[in-house]
């Protein structure tokens, strides 16, 4: 009954509030997928307000618990998955069901990977044409003067661009910036496939030198920094991986995994429908490279792994040997105990390059063609490219290169959501680019 209750009050005071904004306000659409409670909501909330203020209702897509508990809010609730409160029966247009097929396959393959059950095909599509047909009604119906997208990964971002994409609504890619307090806004895509990617290094090299090579405080606040996400899962070493890394006169190589669904990884294995260049398919086939590598390059050396936070991968065929899982461990601890660090596309990558550790990356990611890392872009390059950085091969320069982009990061790219984050631009300032944009664009 209170359930009941708490249902009806919420949906009294969305309708109020529907009646007290309209024709009176501008309106723009904002997806969150993070369910654990983060700073990144309470800025999110602020910028509600600030919005609200300036005459501007901010709509949530989201399920967060944090969010969707606030009577307050404007809310739809809705996961990452694409999916719709009601039935249409209705076929979606040719030209819209190649695309909508890609979406669904990826859903499936992300299901299937995640370990989550598959639904029946058929009615699978149904729901993903009803779910075209509710989010198309929904921006139709609501005309957002912009929508801020969590993401380019997730099945439903991945519907939401598409659909603001045709009906011209503007968008900007919201995400986790690479560091704790910060949030990534993009107009392409998230971190690898942003735009902000496709800058040339001499271009976010002489945006850092224009402020007399203030990059390098970027890297040492980095480095003071030791605020995490997923904290629970970034504790103190135990004694013994303590004592062996303190002791041991052996190289040490960490391996850092990824999300692989979250940070596009898996596209690469997916199929053709937005298909990356990226052979590694995944940290399991990243991490199996390495392993191969080292027995080649590296036999007597140790190879710390850290899954990433949200991997419930089972890799104890490849922990053996010389191989360590260091699951939970603080990853900056990992960072610094480490002679070279290896990866795919993961924000960590930024807080490798702060360290000044040669870091070797696998397959294509946002540093790919900046002189920072060790490129390999094929398996057969991961031996090379393990040697040159155990060997510190034009290190110095790559160095530069890496606190440059550090730099360009926090002057160019990155947004505080904590007023100790030495970023050039914060909330505020994004408010003011949402107000301005929808005043003369919306």
């Amino acid at each position: 009954m209170r359930s009941l209750f708490g249902r009806l009050r919420r949906s009294f005071f969305q309708r109020w509030r529907a009646r007290q904004w309209k024709n009176r306000h501008s309106r723009i659409f904002i997806s969150c997928w993070l369910k654990s409670t983060e700073s990144v909501h309470g800025a999110l909330v602020q910028l509600e307000r600030s919005l609200a203020s300036k005459g501007i209702r901010l709509t949530f897509v989201t399920d967060a618990p944090v969010l969707v508990s606030s009577l307050r809010l404007d809310i739809i609730r809705s996961g990452f998955f694409v999916s719709s409160p009601r039935r249409y029966d209705s076929p979606v247009p040719d030209n819209v069901a190649q695309w909508l097929s890609g979406i669904l396959s990826y859903e499936r393959f992300w299901l299937m990977s995640s370990g989550r059950p598959l639904p029946d095909l058929q009615r699978h599509r149904e729901a993903m044409s009803d779910g075209y047909h509710y989010w198309l009604e929904v921006l139709r119906e609501s005309r957002p003067a912009l929508m801020l997208v969590w993401g380019s990964t997730a099945p439903l971002s991945q519907l939401h661009l598409k659909l603001c994409g045709e009906l011209s609504i503007p968008v900007l890619v919201l995400e986790r910036g690479h560091f704790s307090g910060t949030l990534m806004l993009d107009t392409v895509g998230q971190f690898a496939f942003g735009g902000f990617g496709l800058q040339p290094q001499r271009v976010l090299f002489g945006k850092s030198q224009g402020q007399g090579g203030s990059y390098r405080h970027y890297s040492e606040w980095v480095r003071s920094n030791t605020a995490l996400p997923y904290a629970s899962y970034n504790v103190a070493a135990l004694s013994e991986l303590r004592e062996m890394l303190e002791s041991t006169k052996k190289r040490v190589i960490l391996f850092i995994g990824v999300n692989d669904l979250g940070t596009g990884s898996l596209l690469s294995s997916f199929g053709r429908w937005q298909e990356s260049d990226n052979p590694f398919s995944s940290t399991r086939a990243g991490l199996k490279s390495v392993i191969d590598a080292m027995n080649v390059v590296a036999p007597n050396d140790i190879l710390l792994f850290k899954p990433h936070p949200s991997d419930r991968g089972n890799y104890t065929d490849l922990v053996t040997g010389n191989v360590h899982l260091a699951k939970d461990v603080n990853i900056n601890f990992l960072i610094e105990s480490a002679d070279v660090c290896v990866s795919l596309a993961t924000t960590a990558l930024a807080r490798v390059l702060a360290s000044d550790k040669p870091l070797v990356t696998l397959g294509f990611t946002e540093l790919s063609q900046r002189g920072v890392a060790y490129e390999c872009r094929a398996t057969q390059d991961v031996s090379a490219m393990l040697r040159a950085a155990l060997c510190r091969d034009n290190f110095p320069e790559r160095i530069t290169n890496g606190h440059a982009y550090i730099g360009s990061l926090f002057e160019n790219y990155l947004i505080a959501i904590d007023q100790n984050v030495p970023c050039r631009i914060d909330m505020e300032d994004l408010c003011e680019f949402i107000v301005e944009r929808v005043r003369h664009y919306g």
